[in-house]
């Protein structure tokens, strides 16, 4: 069920780490994750070819896995960390 998500806002929730298999909510589109205390993000978020919007603004990430760099231009168009 989880996997039809299209939005997803989860932002200022004090959310500290996602799980493993985040990549798995593959339509996802747009992802709201600022205002956190996320450190990292999962490797299966290059799973997440759909998504457009990726905001992790005023979170602790230091470094965005090399599956994620690595996808395609439109992998997001907007992606704030």
């Amino acid at each position: 069920m989880l996997e039809s998500l299209e939005q997803l806002d989860l932002g200022e929730n004090e959310i500290d780490s996602l799980p493993s298999n985040f990549g798995a909510l593959s339509r996802l589109r747009e992802l709201w994750l600022d205002t956190n205390e996320i450190k990292e993000l999962p490797v299966s978020m290059g799973g997440l070819g759909q998504l457009s919007i990726a905001d992790f603004a005023n979170n602790k990430i230091e470094e965005i896995p090399d599956t994620i760099q690595g996808q395609s231009l439109n992998f997001p168009t907007k992606f704030e960390i």
